[in-house]
């Protein structure tokens, strides 16, 4: 359902289960790396906004399938970097905290660019991007990426700055206030609507021990531009159903189906356009604040 179709009132779960498709794609970046890409995008040709994907701390972006896919089928490309600190890379030293930082802010800017050889990609199956609709992602260390490009100030330099062809953030697990990277004022910039994932297991023994905190970019944001889902249960991998893959309960895919067609909502919202649909009804175990 392409989003210059006219306006279809539906329900969101109803837009995720349509037919996708995967492909890749390496670039070469501005320091000489060549960066394998993901491509997710809808099996139909169309207009579509591009949604830029940062994946958490050593993953890969084929471990958020689970979540990528029904999106990319509501109506999305997906443009997924496997950044330097990906477990899938073979390193024969492992790289420092700082080139992982600014590989991965480059990373985003190139994929934000919308490169002329993704386009071309595309145009094979008659799919083009709609360049005044680009939404920054991400899950974990990624997300906080995702809210750089959307005008949070980190504590440290970045090749990622605000990026105003952003139209709105999905931030999945952020983290709170962290030393050497963001403090607790940092997403008080933030200048698109932004939504936040969590749950109330969502936490990452010495590291996050109390889940709550990953609230803090959403209270942290301007007001009457957020929104929060929080799924009672839910841990910083739903179970299993993204980042580190293993057999998930039928509790936790349907809770990430809720959150998936909750960022669906959210951003046809904030969007202001595409194929209009709505929830049904709550899930027992699910909240989802907005202003």
């Amino acid at each position: 359902m392409a989003i210059d179709s006219g306006p279809i009132i539906t329900t969101c779960e109803s837009l995720l289960t349509q037919a996708t498709t995967v492909e890749a794609l390496e670039l070469s970046s501005a320091d000489g790396r060549t960066i394998p890409f993901e491509i997710i995008r809808p099996d139909r040709p169309g207009l579509y906004p591009l949604v830029v994907f940062s994946h958490g701390a050593f993953a890969a972006p084929d471990r958020y399938h689970a979540l990528l896919r029904p999106l990319a089928a509501a109506g999305y490309v997906i443009f997924a970097p496997m950044h330097l600190d990906s477990e899938e890379w073979q390193h024969e030293k492992a790289p420092s905290r700082d080139d992982v930082w600014s590989t991965r802010g480059t990373d985003l800017v190139l994929g934000l660019s919308v490169p002329s050889e993704l386009k071309m990609l595309l145009a094979r199956s008659a799919i083009r991007i709609d360049a005044g609709k680009k939404i920054a992602m991400g899950h974990s260390y990624g997300a906080l990426l995702a809210q750089i490009a959307s005008g949070a100030i980190p504590a440290i330099p970045s090749p990622l700055v605000r990026d105003p062809s952003v139209s709105a953030v999905v931030a999945f697990s952020p983290p709170g206030p962290t030393a050497g990277l963001i403090d607790a004022d940092g997403w008080a910039a933030m200048s698109v609507p932004s939504l936040t994932v969590t749950g109330t297991s969502d936490i990452i023994p010495g590291f996050i021990d109390d889940w709550e905190v990953h609230k803090a970019s959403y209270i942290g944001a301007p007001v009457g531009k957020r929104w929060l889902w929080v799924g009672e249960g839910v841990d910083h991998y739903f179970g299993g159903m993204i980042g580190r893959e293993k057999p998930a309960d039928a509790r936790s895919a349907q809770l990430l189906n809720r959150a998936t067609s909750a960022t669906v909502a959210f951003l046809q919202s904030a969007l202001k356009a595409g194929p209009i649909c709505s929830q049904a009804g709550e899930l027992d175990g699910e909240s989802l604040n907005k202003d």
